[in-house]
C-alpha cells in the first residue's frame, strides 16, 4: 500500500523561496508547478512554465526554487514498496519535467487526499492509494499517447465511438468527424492506435456484444442493433469470425 507522508495544495510562498535537499526527501515526491521555476536538474538548471510536473524517487536531488512574488505549487510525499515497481512497469519519466495538456484532474486528485487527511485522517492513506495509482496512470498515458496535430481530435472520436456503437459508423463519416479525407484518416487512425477505423470499431462492438451476452438474457435479435450490427444474421457471422465461436456458444461457456 502506497503511504501518505505530507500533502500540500494552493500552496504559496515569496520569490526566492528555495528547496534544496540533496539525498532527496527520503520518499517520493510529486510536484505541481503552478508558476515559473527555477528548477536544477542532474546538473542543468532551468526555468520552467506555470503547469509543470515533476516525479521525484528516492534519493534524487530535489532543487527548485521561486521566481515570482506568489510563487504557487501542489505537493504530495509518499511511500510505498509499490511505488518503484508501478513506476517501472508503467515506465514514468522520473526526475522528468512533464507538462500535461489538462492538470484539473491531478489537482483533483491531490485536493481528495488532502481533504481526507483533515477531515477523516483514517482514511488518508487509502485514499491517497487510489489517488497516486490515478496519478501514475495518468502521467503513463502522457508518455504513451503518440502526438501530433490530429491525435487529440482522433482520442476524442474514438472515445465517441465507443458510446454510440449502435450508430451506423463508416470510415467516411468518423474521417467527416474530425474533418479529415478518408485517405488521411486512416493513415493518422492506424498510426495512433496501431489498428484499422473498421477494425477497431469491430472489436468495440464484440466487446460490448460480450457484455451483454455475459451480463444478461437478451436475445440475440436483440443484442444485435444494441452492438452496432445490422441484423441478427451479421451478427452471428461477425462474433464467429472475431471469436471462433458462435454467440450462443459463447455464453453458454460463460
Amino acid at each position: 500500500m502506497l503511504t501518505l507522508h505530507q500533502i500540500g495544495c494552493g500552496y504559496r510562498h515569496p520569490a526566492g523561496f528555495e528547496i534544496f535537499r540533496p539525498e532527496g526527501s527520503g520518499n517520493w515526491l510529486f510536484l505541481i508547478l503552478k508558476s515559473q521555476t527555477r528548477l536544477f536538474l542532474s546538473g542543468r538548471e532551468f526555468v520552467t512554465e506555470p503547469g509543470a510536473v515533476i516525479l521525484y524517487p528516492p534519493g534524487l536531488t530535489q532543487h527548485y526554487r521561486a521566481l515570482s512574488d506568489r510563487w504557487e505549487n501542489d505537493f504530495l510525499h509518499f511511500s510505498g514498496e509499490e511505488a518503484a515497481f508501478l513506476a517501472g512497469t508503467l515506465r514514468l519519466p522520473l526526475g522528468q519535467v512533464r507538462y500535461p495538456a489538462d492538470l484539473s484532474e491531478m489537482m483533483r486528485l491531490l485536493r481528495e487526499v488532502e481533504e481526507a487527511s483533515v477531515r477523516t485522517p483514517e482514511l488518508a492513506d487509502l485514499v491517497a492509494d487510489a489517488s497516486i495509482r490515478s496519478l501514475f496512470l495518468r502521467l503513463h498515458r502522457m508518455e504513451s499517447l503518440p502526438a501530433g496535430r490530429n491525435a487529440e481530435p482522433l482520442r476524442q472520436l474514438r472515445l465517441t465511438l465507443y458510446r454510440t456503437l449502435a450508430e451506423p459508423w463508416s470510415v467516411e463519416r468518423m474521417a467527416a468527424q474530425v474533418h479529415l479525407s478518408p485517405s488521411h484518416f486512416y493513415a493518422e487512425y492506424r498510426r495512433l492506435f496501431g489498428v484499422s477505423p473498421a477494425a477497431d470499431l469491430i472489436g468495440m462492438r464484440i466487446s460490448l456484444a460480450k457484455y451483454y451476452l455475459e451480463n444478461t438474457a437478451l436475445p440475440l435479435a436483440s443484442i444485435a442493433p444494441l452492438a452496432g450490427f445490422s441484423n441478427e444474421y451479421h451478427f452471428i457471422r461477425q462474433f464467429k469470425q472475431h471469436t471462433g465461436q458462435t454467440p450462443a456458444r459463447y455464453r453458454r461457456g460463460k
